[in-house]
């Protein structure tokens, strides 16, 4: 692990340390590996789902990027998650939802630890979902149109390049 991992990780940590707290002990498990597919044809990847043997039972899905999702992405996500336990494990479905993103808001210098039920994402329903992807299919298009972006060196390239 490198200095910016294990930073990342110790922030995480301490913005969920309240949250861990709480929580009861239970056995978690990986639930086996899910997809989505959008409407172009490639497969989205929905793992990793935790399940929570508590009572009631949990699903849980962590979120650690450097941005916070929007409400339109939540929902987008919690549609997704819904459609792959229909599909794959349908016994799922009537599990509670711990949604736990933490990331740093824009102006913010510490992580911010939010957790997310199915009520609070809202999943997005079939037309909802449909505009979304549209519009997301449609930026990565334009994105992958581009020419490549110069990558800029923060220092000289020594002898040791091309062995990294």
């Amino acid at each position: 692990m490198d200095d910016t991992e294990r930073k990342c990780a110790i922030e995480i940590l301490e913005a969920s340390e309240a949250f861990l707290q709480r929580q009861p002990s239970a056995p978690v498990s990986l639930l086996p590996s899910l997809n989505y597919q959008l409407p172009n044809g490639l497969i989205l990847n929905v793992s990793p789902l935790w399940h929570r043997r508590t009572a009631p039972e949990r699903l849980m899905v962590l979120h650690f990027w450097q941005k916070p999702l929007s409400p339109w992405q939540l929902s987008a996500a919690g549609a997704v998650i819904r459609t792959s336990l229909m599909y794959y494990q349908q016994r799922y479905l009537t599990c509670e939802l711990d949604f736990i993103s933490i990331p740093i808001p824009e102006g913010a210098t510490r992580r911010r630890f939010e957790s997310y039920s199915w009520a609070k994402i809202n999943p997005l329903g079939d037309a909802d979902l449909g505009r979304f992807w549209k519009q997301l299919i449609t930026a990565w298009t334009l994105y992958h149109r581009k020419e490549p972006r110069a990558i800029r060196r923060r220092r000289e390239p020594d002898m040791f390049d091309a062995l990294r």
